[in-house]
């Protein structure tokens, strides 16, 4: 599935996503924004940690990022704002 995204400045963003199907429901499992993939992005990463430490660290550092800091609450968009606002 193809988009494209136009920031205020009116530049187009292409954004692809691809699915799969689930039980009869489309899921996204990948999006690449402007070619560089979400999930490549992230297996690179991964694999850097796994080869400079291991896999158990990996883990703790996912652990770590899954709940923000008490003292940093999480932030959203203004109040109204929407998803051309983010851009």
């Amino acid at each position: 599935m193809n988009s494209r995204f136009v920031t205020k400045q009116s530049q187009e963003i292409p954004v692809d996503y691809r699915l799969i199907n689930r039980a009869g429901r489309w899921l996204v499992y990948d999006v690449i924004v402007e070619g560089v993939s979400l999930v490549s992005n992230y297996r690179t990463q991964f694999d850097k940690v796994i080869r400079t430490s291991s896999y158990p660290e990996m883990l703790r550092q996912l652990r770590d990022k899954k709940s923000p800091p008490a003292s940093h609450p999480t932030v959203g968009p203004p109040r109204g704002a929407g998803p051309r606002d983010a851009l």
